[in-house]
This record gives structure tokens, sequence and C-alpha cells, in this order.
């Protein structure tokens, strides 16, 4: 299974050449889903937009609703029972007010990936930090069914063994306030760990101070054996 993307005239390949997945191969199995769901702020609140590209008709209720960062609303402003045809999209207004900074519209239904309207770089918000846990971890065969939820939005989380070649049905995904999100680790007997876009950035801190200390030792070592070489002789 090989991710393929054309960028201008360049192909660009989703798996190195041990077919283990690069981080964008999950971005782009999420952008070319034959389900998808999008909403986007609009004059007078949102544009909900549902994509059926599969070769079956779709029936589904769409819920949509505004949460804010911290899980402490998650309001519904309409639910609406929907018929799309096979390979086709439709597409409905929300008429409400805009969220305020501390929020945003979110879309989801049964089947589908969870949608939110933020459109900018995270650093543009105040996010708190993510408490993001695993709840459960099931066997099903040689895969194991990992269940993990966030009180608090989470633009960032992953899962990660020690083996880099293990396939996820999802990772390097966005985690709503209050739900949970199950991702299928494809033959695997160990339990993966949970990291979010803050222990992330712990452990990228500790890797680059541990590569300091062991690169200043090295060059300590250097330092010693050059003044050994040209220590003068003595009288």
């Amino acid at each position: 299974e090989i991710g393929v993307r054309l960028v201008g005239s360049e192909m660009c390949i989703e798996t190195d050449y041990y077919l283990t997945r690069k981080v964008s191969f999950y971005f782009l199995k999420r952008a070319f889903d034959t389900k998808k769901l999008i909403i986007r702020k609009a004059n007078g609140g949102a544009v909900v937009t549902v994509i059926n590209e599969t070769p079956d008709e779709l029936r589904t209720t769409i819920c949509v609703g505004t949460q804010t960062f911290d899980g402490a609303h998650n309001d519904v402003l309409l639910t609406k029972d929907l018929t799309v045809a096979p390979h086709s999209w439709q597409q409905f207004h929300v008429d409400a007010e805009e969220p305020a900074a501390d929020g945003y519209f979110v879309v989801s239904a049964d089947g589908f990936e969870t949608a939110d309207s933020l459109r900018a770089y995270y650093r543009e918000y105040t996010i708190p930090e993510s408490d993001a846990v695993i709840e459960s971890v099931e066997k099903d065969g040689s895969d194991l069914l990992v269940t993990v939820r966030a009180n608090v939005f989470t633009p960032f989380a992953y899962l990660m063994t020690s083996d880099d070649r293990v396939h996820y049905s999802d990772n390097y995904f966005k985690l709503y306030p209050g739900e949970a999100k199950t991702i299928r680790v494809e033959n695997c007997d160990e339990t993966p760990t949970l990291y979010t876009a803050a222990t992330m950035q712990r452990k990228f801190v500790y890797t680059c101070y541990a590569h300091a200390q062991k690169d200043s030792q090295k060059d300590l070592s250097r330092m010693r054996f050059t003044l050994s070489e040209h220590r003068p002789a003595q009288c």
C-alpha cells in the first residue's frame, strides 16, 4: 500500500522505501476520504458540505454545533436528516452567531470524521494543554483497538510503538472535547504510547538537550586530546 500525491509536476510518495508511513500519509488519507464533512464560517453562520464519493446512497443525521477549546461549552445548533446520492455532495447553510475567540463551529455524523471551522495557525489561538489519555485497549484478533479521549480540544495527537512499521487506521489526529476516538493498530501486541503536541514538544526539547550534552562531551574529549598533544614539555 503506497500513498502517492501529485504536487505540480512532482510526485511525492507518502511512504518510505520500507513502506513505513510518513506523517503526511494520514493527513492525505483523511483529505481523500470517500465520505467527508466540511464546515466553514459564512455570513450569518456557517456552510456545511457533505460529500459522498461511495457507490451507495448515504442516509445519515448531521449534527452542527459550537464548542470552546476548554470543552466548557458544547452547544447543538441543528440536527438534520440527509440523504446523499452516490458520487455526489450536498451543501446547506446554518444560521448562527459567530463563535467567540475561544470557540469554533463543529459538524459530526456517524461514519464521518468530525470537522471544525478553524482555518488559521493554531499559534493564533489560546488552546489549553491537552489531558488526552488512552481509555481502553482491546485485543481484536492480531490487532489492538485503542480508544483515546480528551476533555479539551487537542489539535494534534498520535500513537507510537517501538516499531515504526506498525500501521494505524488513523494517526496524527484531532481530539474534540469529550469525543472518544478508537484507532485500530494492525498486527501489534505492544500497547502504544499516546503523544500530544505538548508532550511531543517536551520530547523534542529533551532529545535536543540529550544530543547537545552528548556532543558537548565529544567536544570536551577532543579538546582534551588536542591539549595533550600540544602540552609543552616539562622543564
